[in-house]
């Protein structure tokens, strides 16, 4: 924050979402704003996230990133798959800058990802979708109290790559190793997107 510009308080998109309570899978990220900029339908629909890529093909299924909103859900009920991020709300000087590194020190709100979580009884594996905290400590803060309640709950917790920015077969390779060791896909050999 430069402290040069009046904050604005900027909430979660998805501000009223509650989590399919008969979620398997949940992802957690950290924030999806609530802007002009951001015409999304659901959670990592931003046009350079590939979480639409990736996560169809951890199930050996086509990209959904084109799909209709409709569609992406669909696939998460059959999965039992859902969303979550760890940020609320927040208060920037830099309404187009979203970055983690931005908003880690301007948080004013945080998901109560505790209640949701302890409400889910189905939940075995819950996937992080940035693979470290290193360089965001509130952000880190916020995904500590998550493992804290996961760990309570004896849910296996993982750390993906970011699905943001780009995708390769490497990313893509990574996505399936983590669900595998999950026991969530089998563990396949075969080619670079672990596909027999």
């Amino acid at each position: 924050m430069t402290g040069s510009k009046p904050l604005v308080t900027v909430k979660h998109k998805f501000a009223d979402y509650k989590i399919d309570p008969s979620c398997e899978i949940l992802m957690i990220g950290t924030f999806n704003p609530a802007c002009a900029g951001n015409p999304v339908e659901i959670f990592y629909g931003r046009s350079r996230n590939y979480l639409w890529t990736l996560l169809p093909m951890v199930f050996s299924e086509p990209s959904l990133k084109q799909a209709a909103a409709e569609i992406k859900r669909a696939f998460l009920r059959f999965h039992r798959i859902d969303f979550v991020d760890l940020i609320a709300e927040i208060n920037v000087d830099r309404e187009n800058d979203y970055s983690d590194r931005y908003i880690s020190n301007a948080i004013t709100k945080a998901w109560d990802i505790a209640s949701e979580i302890e409400s889910l009884r189905a939940l075995k594996a819950a996937f992080f979708t940035r693979k470290t905290f290193s360089d965001v400590p509130r952000i880190r803060q916020l995904a500590g109290n998550a493992v804290a309640q996961l760990t309570k709950k004896r849910v296996a917790i993982d750390y993906l790559p970011t699905p943001a920015r780009f995708i390769n077969q490497a990313k893509q390779r990574e996505w399936n190793e983590t669900f595998a060791r999950a026991g969530l896909i089998p563990r396949l050999p075969g080619d670079a997107l672990g596909r027999a």
